[in-house]
């Protein structure tokens, strides 16, 4: 029996393929892995960190695009007692650089041709070394493993310490939770230098025995033509909004689909009803931060509308407002305590301590509340809420209430400069495929669903929203767009404005 608490990852993986060695682990454009082929890999790429100078504790970047050796390399630092860095392989030089710079690894390994770095790069190609000497898999525990960095969008990007505990904990949890087994499938549609690409998607069906479908990239007819040759999809409200609009997507090709999650980004309910309108299938969400590792999830059959499900096994979670813990059904500040919590930033003496709390929790910065059987709601981020007018607006709320709007798609809210509030609600509406809006009429339904201090006093119908590659909505690009619009306290936006 393995010990989740002190094992190293590669132990869970290793197992299986003593277990199976023949079974497929990873299927790449059509090009099938065993686990026993796969470990071989992994092993060879192991021993080449450590000819190439690795050694435990050492970070390894790797700046590479998506394939079964790439994930490789990725265990075979794990295994041999390296942090693994992901680098994300859009990433502009400079970009690059500022990363690298803060990471100090020992080796930094890229295919996308970088060149002027300070850092020089080695191919991935360079690296595996079947008939080297095998080096031990080294202990996990509270070691760290990976270093995963923050967006950086409200200043200098920080690397999250990710243990091997951290990432045991979760993914034992999550196959629990939902029935992840040697049976599955799943289709890897994701980026594999983000947690849910890198690790969720690759770790949970690893540590089964399933078997992993992988594209290189996202294309929407080539996930089409294999839904119905898979038991699990893993993705983002993004890609369900693409598999939503596609003619090929129904209940046909979702025949052999069991399990189709969501996370990284709010789900809403529109989303939510039309993938289950369409395919008969209902989307399962959960939640969960890079520093706080997963939180909650829906378990699978019992999902409920609009909430991202239950905490997970062994993860205590607490709502607390300034007058102590709220009571059930009042907004809090979501706070954790579990074995899924990372381990600090990386290099960052000032941030000492940010976000742990004297008494051991995890504040994450979040307002949730929870409903009378336990489901968590997401109402939004501390550092997004508006305070109008003297009263606490939480955009997630409002965006919920407007994309039950008809004809509305997605809904992205922000305070902007009101005279007389203070700050305003402002939404920028993205219309469903199709349909006509104007601001009267979703300010109308609207009306009907929120309170006065909590409707948008201006209201933006446009064309996209600004995403990351995760599918999050880039609300400081719209402050930026729309910050130098000032609002009248009784100012309502004209029915027939389209605003870009």
């Amino acid at each position: 029996m393995i010990d989740p608490l002190q094992a190293n990852i590669w132990d869970f993986v290793s197992a299986r393929a003593a277990a199976n060695p023949n079974k497929p682990a990873v299927t790449f454009e059509g090009c099938s892995l065993a686990y026993a082929e796969f470990s071989r890999m992994v092993e060879a790429l192991s021993a080449g960190l450590v000819a190439s100078g690795v050694r435990p504790g050492d970070r390894v970047a790797a700046k590479i695009g998506k394939s079964p050796q790439a994930l490789a390399l990725a265990l075979a630092a794990i295994r041999m007692g390296a942090v693994y860095i992901p680098v994300n392989p859009t990433f502009s030089k400079p970009e690059t650089e500022t990363l690298l710079e803060d990471a100090s690894p020992r080796l930094f390994v890229s295919d996308t041709g970088d060149a002027a770095l300070s850092m020089p790069a080695l191919p991935l190609a360079d690296l595996a070394r079947p008939d080297a000497p095998m080096p031990a898999v080294a202990p996990g525990g509270e070691q760290p493993c990976a270093m995963l960095y923050t967006s950086g969008t409200t200043g200098r990007p920080k690397g999250a310490q990710i243990s091997h505990r951290n990432m045991c904990a979760t993914f034992i949890a999550f196959n629990r939770m939902w029935d992840i087994n040697a049976s599955d499938r799943l289709l890897h549609v994701l980026p594999t230098y983000h947690a849910h690409g890198l690790l969720m998607a690759t770790l949970c069906p690893l540590f089964a025995g399933g078997e992993i479908v992988m594209l290189a990239k996202f294309d929407i007819d080539r996930v089409i033509e294999l839904l119905p040759e898979v038991t699990v999809l893993m993705a983002v409200p993004t890609i369900h909004s693409r598999l939503l609009a596609h003619p090929g997507f129904d209940a046909a090709a979702c025949r052999g689909l069991r399990l189709i999650t969501s996370g990284s980004a709010p789900l809403s309910p529109e989303l939510f009803d039309g993938i289950r309108a369409k395919a008969g299938i209902t989307l399962t969400d959960r939640y969960g931060s890079t520093e706080a590792g997963m939180i909650a999830a829906n378990p699978a059959g019992r999902e409920r509308r609009g909430s991202v499900g239950k905490p997970l096994p062994g993860v205590e979670v607490r709502l607390m407002t300034p007058s102590g813990e709220a009571a059930q059904g009042e907004p809090g500040r979501i706070q954790v305590r579990s074995p899924h919590v990372f381990l600090g930033y990386w290099n960052r003496p000032d941030l000492e301590g940010d976000g742990v709390l004297p008494d051991g929790w995890f504040d994450t910065g979040d307002i949730g509340r929870f409903d009378e059987d336990g489901y968590l709601f997401i109402v939004g981020r501390d550092k997004d809420m508006i305070i109008s007018g003297g009263f606490n607006v939480y955009p997630r709320e409002v965006e919920i209430a407007l994309e039950a709007c008809p004809g509305v798609a997605e809904a992205a809210v922000f305070g902007l400069p009101h005279p007389d509030f203070g700050e305003g609600v402002a939404a920028a509406i993205l219309p469903a495929p199709g349909a006509t809006l104007t601001a009267e009429m979703v300010l109308s339904d609207v009306a009907t669903r929120l309170a006065s201090y909590k409707r948008p006093k201006a209201l933006f119908i446009v064309d996209s929203l600004p995403k990351n590659e995760l599918g999050k909505i880039l609300k400081p690009a719209l402050v930026t767009r729309y910050g130098d619009r000032q609002f009248l306290a009784d100012a309502t936006p004209s029915p027939s404005r389209k605003l870009r």
